[in-house]
């Protein structure tokens, strides 16, 4: 069990995203409750297979719990996980690979639907900037690409798609309170090299949208050059019929409409998508 403990710790440290994708967000969230659950489902004597196909699922329902409560604007702080995980430890102890899928199937810890939209504020702003890299990577990985942004060696920071130019969207919004809640929504945003918003954090949205063809796959997809020879991503959205579309202009409508996608995205990941 301490020969797992440093396997699990050392698959964190090294951000070994290609096979345990789920293990790093939940690690990059700072959920440090996250081995407890993982050593209960190991038996004596697994294979290291078996231990790595415990792992898994194990690692990804508890990014399930932590990514829906982050959407319904809930706690994920140990004070308020500590009895759940508790709970989940004894539920699980010791059983096949098999079981747990079962198990995790029946949400055995309560979570939120994913209703309403998250807006970043100081207070989930690391959470948001997690999630944002989870979409995007679930997106790269059913389009053939290996990519978790949060790896990156160059500074990311959550990018807003609107520039904070109340006065550009005077049609949009009411009144600059307003235009804050609505460039907040997580429809609004990003992750992009720090590099980019210090070149293009300012510029209109048809600028923007050029220079996001060249960066991560979800900021991609709002040019509409990513719906043309690309075999993979196109073929991604028609088998998982979610609500890809790119953008000519960027209005509220649109924010709302890529809100949805977002939760689309997770939604399709755990319902349909749950060998990955």
């Amino acid at each position: 069990f301490v020969n797992v403990y440093e396997k699990i710790n050392t698959l964190m440290r090294e951000k070994q995203t290609e096979n345990f994708l789920y293990l790093i967000v939940n690690n990059d969230l700072r959920f440090t409750l996250q081995p407890a659950p993982i050593l209960a489902a190991i038996s004596y004597g697994d294979s290291p297979n078996v231990i790595d196909e415990k792992i898994k699922p194990v690692s990804k329902y508890l990014t399930k719990v932590l990514i829906w409560k982050i959407w319904g604007l809930s706690r994920i702080a140990q004070s308020v996980m500590d009895a759940p995980i508790y709970d989940l430890c004894k539920r699980i102890r010791g059983k096949t690979v098999e079981e747990l899928k079962e198990i995790f199937k029946q949400d055995p810890i309560a979570i939120p639907n994913l209703d309403g939209t998250p807006i970043l504020s100081t207070q989930n702003k690391n959470s948001i900037k997690v999630v944002l890299a989870l979409l995007a990577a679930i997106v790269a990985r059913e389009s053939g690409i290996n990519e978790y942004i949060l790896n990156a060696k160059r500074g990311i920071e959550i990018e807003h798609i609107w520039a904070n130019h109340f006065e550009q969207h005077t049609d949009d919004c009411k009144d600059e309170t307003d235009f804050a809640a609505v460039r907040n929504n997580i429809g609004d945003l990003l992750l992009l090299p720090k590099s980019f918003n210090a070149s293009y954090g300012d510029a209109t949205y048809a600028i923007k949208v050029e220079q996001y063809f060249s960066q991560n796959i979800l900021a991609q997809s709002l040019n509409k050059k990513k719906y043309v020879n690309n075999p993979q991503f196109l073929k991604f959205k028609q088998q998982s019929n979610l609500p890809f579309k790119s953008y000519e202009e960027f209005k509220r409508s649109s924010i709302i409409e890529r809100a949805e996608l977002y939760k689309e995205i997770l939604l399709w990941n755990w319902n349909i998508n749950e060998t990955n």
